[in-house]
């Protein structure tokens, strides 16, 4: 037959045995099932208490007595009592039962309504174990909750900022960045926070939320943190493929300080992705005019002329130009320029100087027949075809190999009846390397042409069939063969 102790004789045997337990910890122990057993099986905290007083007689201060003694007080509704036995030990050392004593005084701390101390509480026990962050994630969503509805906006946004970075520290992006997207919907003049955002954003490569975030922060912040933030949005939209996104941003932060590099340089990016000519120009004269060496600034000043003379704005380009000739008068390229420019805008005494300025600085090379190219037209420009002819000879015989000399003299002297001349001109294509408006058959095709014109069809039959063996199908090849009785 088995007999059924019941839970009274137990706690009574307990007890008993504890009285004559001759070792402290014996008693203890002994003590502690007894009260157990009365709290959780008989529902009798009151008897639990007064068993776990005579065990706090043997072994004052033992945390394991006092956790079961702030149990059986939660329990018996003396909540109070309890957190001030769970502090009298915490503001000890409490050993290794420091982190459960934490755990329990702070869950009974956020049933009284004590937030912040609970907070406190899970703060110190996160640090001993990590995975308490759950709990802690938890109290800091009740005080934000609870600031809310009291209007407790430094409250709210306190614990709000730490439950990010909790979320963040636990690697919980997703968590954290909607934690922050509720809270500045609503603060959108916290700046911290949406730095934050933005960060998170970043690091997820989320350049949309980056951008959105860049943008709020540059409508809020002033001097430099506006300048970062705009740089930051124009990063973000290069990212995105969309450069234009940030121009009207930076164009702004640039006018309010027009001496800062880094935002020029970002607003020259953008123009550059855009193809704008004239407003890259006009970004790269103002890096011109605070470069640190010659190099760079004339390097730049070119960029600049360069991309208003594609953009067709001459008198732009002028000025640009003629900074460049002030720096280096015998650039030969840059005077060729600047006359196009002046010749363009009419302004022929002008073109005239700047070419004669340049010829004057430079040696007798190659490239010195751009300059009487343009001198040649210059006089064009000014109904003295005779000179245009003339200098365009003399632009010849300085560069035999530059296709556009070549081919405006093969074209110029073919019109005024200098056949001779023309079929100079035309002969040279064949052997030039670089570039040339008349093709390798076009100008045989011409040669043969001037050769039937002035009388020597043996030779303009010779050199049409060089044109026929490169080209058999070409009409023009055809036509002059036909011409030719072929």
């Amino acid at each position: 037959t088995q007999f059924l102790v019941k839970p009274e004789g137990s706690t009574e045997k307990l007890e008993s045995a504890a009285t004559h337990a001759s070792e402290p910890d014996a008693r203890v122990d002994l003590l502690l099932r007894a009260a157990r057993i009365r709290r959780e099986t008989l529902g009798d905290p009151a008897g639990a208490a007064a068993v776990l007083e005579k065990a706090m007689e043997a072994a004052p201060g033992d945390p394991r007595i006092v956790l079961e003694l702030a149990a059986t007080m939660r329990d018996s509704g003396r909540q109070g009592e309890a957190i001030d036995k769970l502090t009298s030990v915490l503001s000890g050392e409490a050993g290794g039962w420091r982190l459960e004593l934490l755990q329990m005084r702070s869950g009974m701390l956020i049933g009284a309504g004590r937030l912040a101390e609970a907070i406190a509480d899970l703060e110190e026990a996160v640090a001993l174990d990590g995975s308490l962050s759950d709990d802690l994630a938890k109290a800091l969503n009740k005080e934000r909750s609870r600031a809310a509805s009291q209007g407790d906006v430094d409250a709210e946004r306190a614990a709000t900022m730490r439950l990010v970075d909790l979320e963040i520290a636990q690697e919980r992006q997703d968590l954290a960045r909607q934690v922050l997207v509720e809270w500045t919907s609503s603060m959108d003049s916290d700046t911290d926070a949406l730095r934050k955002l933005r960060d998170i954003d970043a690091r997820a490569g989320n350049w949309e939320g980056v951008r959105d975030a860049s943008a709020r922060l540059a409508e809020t912040e002033r001097g430099p943190a506006r300048i970062e933030a705009a740089i930051e949005m124009a990063r973000a939209c290069a990212k995105m493929g969309r450069h234009e996104g940030a121009r009207s941003l930076l164009t702004a932060v640039h006018s309010e300080n027009p001496d800062r590099a880094d935002v020029r340089a970002a607003l020259i990016a953008i123009y550059e992705k855009m193809d704008a000519k004239p407003g890259l120009a006009a970004l790269l004269r103002e890096s011109a005019a605070a470069a640190d060496d010659d190099e760079a600034r004339l390097f730049l000043l070119e960029r600049a002329g360069s991309l208003l003379a594609e953009a067709g704005m001459p008198s732009e380009a002028v000025g640009v130009l003629r900074e460049i000739q002030a720096m280096q008068p015998s650039n030969i390229r840059n005077a060729a320029a600047l006359a196009d420019a002046c010749i363009e805008l009419g302004d022929l005494d002008a073109a005239a100087a700047a070419i004669d300025a340049t010829i004057a600085s430079v040696k007798r090379v190659p490239e010195v027949g751009m300059l009487y190219q343009r001198k040649s037209r210059i006089a064009a420009a000014g109904g003295d075809m005779k000179g245009q002819l003339q200098l365009l000879a003399e632009a010849f015989k300085f560069d035999r190999k530059n296709g556009e000399i070549i081919a405006e003299l093969a074209n110029v002297a073919e019109k005024r009846g200098e056949f001779d001349l023309a079929q100079q001109a035309v002969r040279a294509v064949p052997v030039i390397d670089g570039p040339c408006p008349i093709t390798g058959v076009d100008s045989y095709v011409r040669q043969a042409r001037l050769l039937l014109i002035t009388g020597d069809p043996r030779r303009a039959l010779m050199i049409a069939k060089k044109a026929q063996k490169e080209d058999p199908e070409n009409p023009t090849v055809k036509a002059i063969l036909s011409d030719l009785g072929e």
